[in-house]
């Protein structure tokens, strides 16, 4: 299955990087960042299974009841874990949707879930139709987050329509970049009351100059990406229509922000650089409270540093 998977991922990188070189041609910073997509996205589906991390279930990791459920959603039934609050903590009127990046799976969530239990918070842990079935899925469900946001919009609904009376959204990596595209672009929007955002991905352009080297092909790559990213003959290689990219750049959008926002960053991320969280943060220090992690790489924040994960994680809350 492994295997397979793989050789999907590799179907689909090798599309792109074709439909990157149609559409960019053949200069010299379209031909790098044909290759700087087909690298980035090549990282962001590969599994990530770091040296200090949480596996199994709610119940194995954390002796955390809990059921499967599932959330409706247009892209097919998505599976989740629904770890309720602690008892003696009263009636959870505010629920927490988690939402994993694509090299990851609802095990990445774990993390998360015993201070929100000990906060009096339900979760919802939500997986995705990106990395079940389909090989070739998480290039389309993960397209640059422009479509798994609305797997956070139905996780929102399920969550009210099951009792929550507001909601914070926590993600990681590309879903981190989802769960900041459904609090600006989402009707459920009025439910949220805050945002934690690990390693999100805020500027594609960014991300793929920095894929391929630092120095001045940085700026042309990071361009001519945006073009291919963003241009009908890359993406109709896939199948897809093409990424909206000028909507996914927050860096510039940053003004669109309405909600607390608590961002967790590791200096040391090969797909999502710090300078542009820097960026975003430094552009609304009115919303984002922003925590750094030294030596941390893509959303391995809270492996270098669980305990001040922990604890920045429950100030913010806290404050909500």
């Amino acid at each position: 299955m492994t295997g397979e998977r793989d050789g999907g991922h590799r179907r689909g990188r090798r599309r792109l990087a074709l439909g990157a070189a149609v559409a960019g041609g053949t200069s010299v910073a379209a031909g790098l960042s044909a290759v700087a997509a087909a690298g980035l996205f090549a990282r962001l589906v590969r599994p990530r299974v770091p040296a200090t991390h949480f596996s199994g279930d709610p119940r194995t990791a954390h002796g955390l009841d809990f059921r499967e459920v599932v959330v409706p959603a247009d892209s097919g039934d998505l599976p989740a874990w629904l770890v309720e609050a602690g008892v003696g903590t009263g009636a959870s009127h505010t629920w927490a949707v988690l939402v994993h990046g694509p090299g990851g799976d609802r095990t990445e969530t774990l993390r998360a879930l015993p201070i929100l239990h000990r906060l009096g918070i339900t979760s919802l842990a939500v997986g995705s139709a990106a990395v079940a079935g389909d090989p070739g899925q998480p290039l389309d469900r993960f397209r640059l987050a422009d479509a798994q946001w609305q797997d956070v919009e139905a996780a929102v609904v399920h969550a009210v329509r099951h009792g929550a009376q507001d909601v914070v959204l926590v993600g990681w990596s590309v879903g981190a970049t989802a769960v900041l595209q459904a609090a600006v672009q989402s009707w459920t929007a009025q439910r949220v009351r805050g945002l934690v955002l690990d390693s999100p991905v805020l500027d594609w352009r960014q991300a793929l100059a920095h894929e391929v080297l630092p120095g001045r092909f940085a700026a042309p790559v990071g361009w001519a990406g945006r073009q291919v990213l963003a241009h009908p003959r890359a993406w109709r290689l896939v199948g897809r229509a093409p990424a909206e990219v000028q909507r996914l750049d927050w860096v510039a959008r940053a003004d669109s922000l309405r909600l607390p926002t608590l961002l967790l960053q590791g200096t040391d991320d090969e797909i999502a650089p710090a300078r542009a969280a820097h960026q975003f943060a430094d552009a609304r220090p009115d919303l984002v409270t922003y925590q750094e992690f030294p030596g941390a790489g893509h959303a391995a924040t809270w492996n270098t540093d669980p305990e001040g994960w922990a604890a920045a994680l429950a100030r913010f809350l806290l404050r909500l």
